[in-house]
């Protein structure tokens, strides 16, 4: 099993390698880099902000994913953009 971890902003007592593994937000370039061949057979959970989770649910779809193989939860307010990926 692999984890990425990242921090948007980690604080001070917060140790790379440690607490987390890369600093800034994820995109879906990262994911795919960081994955590779696994990319279309591996199990996805994402959370986060609803934005968040449409971009990385738009970029694995379209590399092929199945819907099927990734889970998500939103943080905040939920609109209807999600919707379109038939939870």
């Amino acid at each position: 099993m692999k984890y990425l971890r990242l921090y948007t902003r980690p604080r001070k007592i917060d140790q790379k390698g440690v607490d987390y593994d890369l600093e800034g937000r994820i995109t879906f370039k990262l994911l795919e880099e960081w994955m590779k061949e696994d990319l279309l057979v591996a199990q996805y959970v994402l959370c986060g902000p609803e934005g968040l989770v449409h971009d990385l649910m738009k970029g694995l779809l379209n590399a092929g994913v199945q819907r099927e193989s990734i889970q998500f939860e939103c943080f905040g307010p939920l609109s209807t953009s999600l919707e379109q990926f038939s939870y």
